[in-house]
């Protein structure tokens, strides 16, 4: 498994942007450490959430239409405090 700094770099390009997390368009925000796991910290309808890095998520932006992408982060921002870029 990687280690934290990888998964730092990883993230680093897509940090609070929108991703998918399964079926889900969160806001990427960073990447954690516990004594038994690494965790994707993310921004979602409910707040904040911890998802295991053996799982992942699928950048948005740079992969879709940035029109698309443009209105995604539009009507998120619209509805969160926290704000897309």
């Amino acid at each position: 498994m990687a280690n934290l700094s990888e998964l730092k770099a990883e993230l680093e390009p897509f940090r609070n942007t929108l991703v998918l997390e399964y079926f889900n368009v969160v806001r990427l925000v960073d990447v954690i450490e516990s004594k038994d796991d690494y965790y994707w910290v993310y921004d979602g309808d409910k707040g904040l959430i911890l998802s295991s890095c053996v799982g992942g998520w699928f950048p948005l932006k740079g992969f879709i239409r940035q029109e698309d992408y443009d209105r995604l982060v539009r009507v998120w921002n619209l509805n969160h405090d926290e704000k897309a870029n």
